[in-house]
């Protein structure tokens, strides 16, 4: 999902371990219809940002490519659950015969670069849909109320051997709890929008338990660096753009070989701002 720009939530934002879901989660989780109404209505990306990084989002879509055709080679059919603008679509059309977007904002689905289904992904949307070789879910469970049932559901619409592509935040992570130390805010990476956070245990753990089987873990630049380095970004929002440019830069500078060598070894000792898991749906 994009940025949701100036719009937020208001509820409590103690997180708590959830020992019935086994991931940590706000201690008082909204109701899902007022969820819905937020994503649908108010939660939109700021245009010049996305339109400024335009090269990057291209660069990691084709990443993510990648990514799920080592897992299903050859895939012949794209969905993306959480389109935003249509980008990552747009760029799939290209290679798939069959691409879909589901984007529940109704401003990004008028204003999108691929035509979207206009909906909340749900029971009513995927029976609509056909099944997929590849589907991704980037940034997206740390939104919902029922996060198992969203990937259960995406299961799904897997066809047999096909290769889901999960993204959430790492939060809560070893670099992140030494940049806290640094800056002097616990906590900094709690985001109001955010009402689930996982570990790589926690959030394969539920993988799992939808009957996928996860076969590569990897990850993408650890923005907290910069933190520990002294640049506070948190504090100062310019400061945040400038280092937003330079992991734009370093992942756009790197061959994408070498990129996959450096975040796969990241990933294997916890680090790195995002966990990113490739699952295969067995036959």
């Amino acid at each position: 999902m994009p940025g949701g720009g100036g719009n937020r939530f208001t509820w409590n934002m103690k997180i708590v371990e959830d020992s019935e879901t086994g991931f940590a989660r706000l201690d008082t989780i909204p109701e899902e219809a007022t969820v819905n109404s937020y994503y649908r209505d108010l939660y939109f990306a700021d245009k010049p940002e996305l339109a400024r990084d335009r090269a990057w989002r291209t660069v990691r879509a084709y990443r993510l490519f990648r990514l799920l055709n080592r897992a299903c080679p050859d895939g012949q059919s794209f969905l993306d659950i959480g389109a935003g603008d249509g980008l990552t679509c747009k760029l799939a059309h290209e290679l798939y015969d069959v691409t879909v977007g589901v984007e529940p904002n109704a401003k990004l689905c008028a204003e999108a670069k691929f035509p979207l289904v206009e909906s909340t992904w749900c029971e009513q949307t995927a029976r609509q849909l056909p099944t997929f070789s590849h589907i991704d879910l980037q940034n997206v469970l740390e939104h919902v109320v029922d996060p198992v049932g969203m990937l259960r559901l995406a299961a799904s619409k897997l066809n047999p051997n096909g290769a889901l592509a999960i993204t959430v935040p790492r939060d809560g992570s070893i670099l992140q709890a030494e940049a806290s130390k640094v800056i002097g805010r616990p906590e900094y990476w709690v985001h109001p929008t955010h009402l689930n956070y996982f570990t790589s245990a926690t959030l394969q753990k539920v993988v799992s338990g939808v009957g996928l089987e996860v076969v590569w873990e990897t990850t993408n630049f650890a923005m907290e660096l910069f933190l520990i380095a002294g640049i506070n970004y948190v504090k100062s929002p310019k400061k945040g753009k400038l280092c937003h440019d330079i992991r734009c830069k370093f992942e756009m500078n790197l061959s994408p070989d070498v990129l996959e060598k450096f975040y796969a070894a990241m990933a294997r000792v916890g680090f790195g701002r995002e966990i990113i898991l490739i699952a295969i749906k067995p036959s």
